[in-house]
């Protein structure tokens, strides 16, 4: 309480904390951090361990003199769009990702991590609860609103907070979803749908130097799960940090595919959202049936894939094929001159 009142919480702070719950077995505790923090929080004591009272003879919690919480998307529009990071070394571009993390981490755990991919920074791994992974809606405004909270939050004092110039994202329905949720694209901010060609350059920093885009997250992604696995076993070891083996495809040149005999790493697949429902597909649990048409949108099976169909998808999915197909044949132009180039200066 003291340090809560000699260091009080932002208004920015105060919004997102607005909706805390405060659990505890001691109902001394759950008052004291009840009153001290200035927003109106829910308190809540364990009763079978505390024996308190019952909720009708708690006093409620203080209301906040704030309105109904800062609006985040306000905020964050409010930032300068910046096309380069603080630093001035790389792009300030976020890639989003969400996959499905394998046993022992529990069935249906979605993991979504929000990366620089040219600095190979993550800015944030959030699990997305089971029951927002079933509506598309929910887990696009969770996943809006922890990537606005990422923007937002001071890194370290003198550094200024930004709005990226561009958040890409390789599920097409992912894309769909973030800019339904509103909040996230806006005036100097874009989402883009990326492919499996996707090439990562950062001229300044020479380890991500023409280097797949598959290959930082795959890499980051199996970083993350032996990270888990070892918080479950106790034990804590330095990761190696190292972009996945990635190869090129032999039926689709110019997209990138994991190399599973050379990379040693444990990679967790690829979640991709159903493109009608908007549910979230567990790879091997749901098999997701993918468009024989664009190759591009997945669905949880017929009835979904035949709604979309009639909705829109029939419209659309020539003109998705067709610039899958250019972007790939971009990417194979540019790799096999990259190749060259790199055989001349040899």
């Amino acid at each position: 309480r003291d340090a809560l009142a000699s260091h009080p919480p932002s208004p920015l702070l105060s919004a997102l904390i607005r909706d805390m719950q405060i659990t505890s077995s001691d109902e001394g505790m759950a008052r004291v951090v009840a009153e001290a923090v200035p927003c109106s929080c829910l308190y809540e004591v364990i009763a079978e361990f505390a024996g308190a009272a019952p909720a009708a003879e708690r006093p409620s919690a203080p209301t906040c003199d704030l309105p109904s919480g800062l609006n985040l998307a306000a905020e964050y529009r409010a930032l300068p769009a910046r096309e380069l990071t603080p630093s001035g070394t790389c792009s300030s571009r976020i890639h989003v990702e969400i996959r499905s993390m394998p046993p022992p981490c529990d069935d249906g755990t979605y993991l979504a991590l929000f990366v620089i991919p040219s600095a190979r920074y993550m800015m944030g791994s959030h699990a997305i609860p089971p029951l927002l992974a079933l509506d598309g809606d929910k887990w696009g405004k969770f996943i809006v609103g922890k990537i606005q909270q990422h923007a937002l939050d001071v890194v370290a004092p003198g550094v200024a907070t930004y709005r990226p110039t561009l958040v890409t994202v390789r599920d097409a329905v992912l894309g769909r979803a973030l800019r339904a949720a509103g909040g996230l694209e806006c005036a100097g901010t874009k989402v883009k749908v990326v492919g499996d060609d996707e090439m990562v350059d950062n001229p300044a920093t020479a380890a991500v130097r023409r280097a797949p885009l598959l290959a930082i997250m795959d890499g980051m992604f199996a970083d993350v799960f032996a990270m888990s696995k070892q918080a479950m076993s106790g034990r804590t070891e330095f990761q190696s940090g190292e972009d996945a083996k990635v190869r090129l495809s032999k039926k689709h040149p110019g997209r990138f595919r994991l190399d599973a005999e050379r990379e040693g790493r444990e990679v967790p697949v690829m979640t991709w959202a159903c493109g009608s429902c908007q549910r979230l597909l567990h790879a091997e649990r749901d098999k997701p049936k993918r468009c024989g048409g664009c190759r591009v949108l997945r669905y949880c099976g017929e009835e979904c894939q035949r709604r979309d169909w009639t909705e829109g998808h029939k419209v659309v999915c020539k003109a998705m094929k067709a610039t899958l197909a250019n972007n790939a044949a971009a990417s194979a132009t540019a790799i096999a001159a990259g190749a060259g180039q790199s055989s001349a200066s040899t």
